[in-house]
């Protein structure tokens, strides 16, 4: 019996230079003769030498995008090294304790300095071509202009010059001058590439740029004119839509990455990351003097972006980093992102107040301003009151449509609602970016005033499928309104499916299918209550296995075929109608009695 034991001793913490000594004593059972048994284990720790630090970026980049040897410090992580500048100063925090310091040079107290000499990881120029015109005729000219600039700044002009050639049917001609000529004898919609290219010196890797020419009577536009289909040009002459092609992709959609067209850059399928929209707080209202502007969101790690001008908010507008003062009436929308993973937008309208004035004690008089105490609506631009409001719905002919900004005066007095149900106009009362509500005032049967409000409200989510839409805390608007919900033209042909909470989970309440602006009418919305809406390409309808949005014959004829196994449908999920975990034709038959009664 081999009577040996093995000890294997783990230090999770660090020790200091110098001799240490561990011991272990046995106090476990199954090895009796050990019992009461200990044992001593001896080593020593040297001193680390310090080594000279070493560092390498790529060329254009700042210090503090450096490799550098672990345990140093920049002293200007700031600096950018170029190829004239490339020695810089790193500092290290030493011990005697811990570290070899006999001999050492360049020691101030614990702070070690080095000068460090940075080798540089070779940068690919960004190349950029433009041609002018961008289509045209043979025999006309084509101006060529090119940029060649390092990535990662833009003070970098030392990229190495560019040798430009164009394609045109197979054959490569070298343009001298910045300019060619269209060649004859091409046929109509050649496209004829023209490509710069950079040689690879010691910063830089070869780099290429490339842009079209088409050859046309068309003056094709340099942009593309996109659909969910595909992307084609148009003459910016005549108004003529070019040739159709289909969307290529550049790879499925991940959860901060969306899956776009290698070629127009549409966006096939938006990222998948349920981004929370933005929360403006306050969420609007009026004030007087100043007012302190925060905004936050419920996604970790969230990168929120806003304007203050009421135009659409992307990437590019202002990053938010904190609370902010605004001191005029003011519209502010804010947009979250996680990648290219993206929040609806969220608005809130301020107005300010202004303040009364008094007499001064020269006895002069002086006419007090007059508070304007509530946000005013707008019709067509125009600021005005809800009593104008009325003048001018009154003037309007029977049965016509008109948009109400209502800038944050949520609250519609009877009279207004009086004139809209009288004289059967269709208003749309535009909350913010996102929500408008639609009445039409043929169906308003018993006038009164309307509460137009809705807050954000607090469900969970993460069970439902598709990306988060809207959650809102409606009042009840106490006069029959559709809720329109605007969402990004990309989610166009999708459907809008919305649920209620109901004894603490949320219940399928419709779905709607979005139009090719992106909008989406949910009916029912009016009553009081939660609201959440999930944009999906399924519909959460349930039997809904065709995916058209509507519960008709078709599915049960479609839940038939998926039985026998003919087909799964659209929308297999859906299947399931009665909710027994089985797709058979006890749900066919239960969708049918369902359309005989409704």
């Amino acid at each position: 019996m081999d009577k040996t034991l093995k000890v294997r001793i783990e230090i999770t913490y660090p020790l200091n230079a110098g001799k240490h000594t561990i011991s272990v004593k046995y106090v476990g059972s199954g090895f009796d003769y050990l019992a009461g048994e200990s044992a001593e284990c001896a080593f020593t720790i040297s001193k680390a030498i310090i080594t000279d630090p070493e560092a390498s970026v790529e060329y254009g980049k700042a210090l503090k995008d450096a490799e550098l040897t672990e345990g140093w410090e920049w002293t200007n992580s700031s600096a950018v090294p170029n190829s004239k500048s490339r020695k810089f100063k790193a500092v290290m925090t030493v011990d005697d304790e811990n570290y070899d310091l006999s001999g050492i040079k360049g020691l101030n107290g614990n702070k070690l300095t080095r000068e460090v000499e940075v080798s540089f990881k070779k940068a690919v120029p960004a190349v950029t071509v433009t041609t002018d015109p961008f289509s045209a005729l043979p025999g006309t000219k084509i101006t060529v202009s090119v940029s060649a600039v390092n990535p990662n700044n833009a003070k970098f002009s030392d990229v190495p010059a560019a040798e430009l050639f164009y394609t045109a049917g197979g054959t490569g001609t070298a343009i001298t001058d910045g300019s060619f000529v269209i060649p004859d004898g091409l046929e109509e919609e050649t496209v004829i590439t023209v490509t710069a290219k950079t040689e690879e010196n010691e910063f830089y890797k070869a780099g290429n740029g490339s842009a079209e020419v088409i050859v046309s009577a068309h003056k094709w536009s340099r942009e593309w004119k996109t659909d969910k289909d595909g992307h084609w040009r148009e003459c910016t002459d005549c108004g003529i839509a070019g040739e159709k092609s289909a969307h290529i992709s550049g790879g499925a959609a991940t959860e901060t990455t969306a899956e776009k067209c290698t070629v127009c850059g549409y966006v096939i399928t938006p990222a998948l990351k349920v981004v929370e929209a933005p929360v403006i707080t306050p969420d609007g209202g009026s004030f007087t003097g100043s007012q302190t502007v925060t905004i936050t969101c419920a996604t970790d790690g969230a990168a929120i972006h806003y304007t203050t001008d009421g135009t659409e908010p992307t990437a590019s507008s202002t990053k938010y980093s904190g609370g902010f003062t605004i001191t005029a009436t003011t519209t502010i929308k804010a947009v979250a992102f996680v990648g290219e993973a993206e929040s609806s937008v969220t608005s809130a309208a301020f107005t300010r107040k202004a303040q009364s004035g008094g007499s001064g004690g020269s006895g002069a008089s002086v006419r007090p301003t007059r508070p304007d105490t509530e946000p005013r609506p707008s019709i067509d631009g125009k600021s005005m009151s809800w009593a104008e409001i009325s003048v001018e719905l009154a003037k309007r002919q029977d049965g016509s449509t008109v948009k109400i900004m209502l800038n944050g005066a949520y609250e519609v007095p009877a009279d207004v609602i009086r004139v809209i149900a009288g004289k059967k106009l269709h208003i749309e009362f535009v909350a913010d970016s996102i929500k408008s509500w639609l009445t039409d005032g043929a169906k308003i049967s018993a006038v009164t005033a309307a509460d137009l409000s809705a807050i954000p409200g607090s469900a969970d989510r993460s069970a439902l499928r598709g990306i988060s839409g809207a959650d809102l805390r409606v009042s009840g608007t106490k006069i029959p309104a559709d809720l329109k919900l605007s969402f990004r033209k990309e989610f166009a042909g999708q459907f809008a499916n919305v649920y209620k909470p109901a004894n603490g989970k949320l219940v399928f309440h419709g779905c709607a299918k979005l139009g090719a602006d992106g909008a989406a009418i949910i009916p029912g919305a009016d009553s009081a209550g939660e609201y959440v809406v999930m944009v999906c390409e399924f519909s959460d309808m349930p039997g809904d296995i065709n995916n058209d949005g509507v519960l008709n014959a078709l599915d049960a004829s479609a839940v038939l075929k998926c039985v026998v196994g003919i087909s799964q449908g659209a929308n297999p999920l859906m299947g399931d109608f009665n909710k027994d975990g089985t797709v058979n034709a006890i749900d066919a038959s239960d969708i049918l009695k369902w359309i005989i009664r409704s």
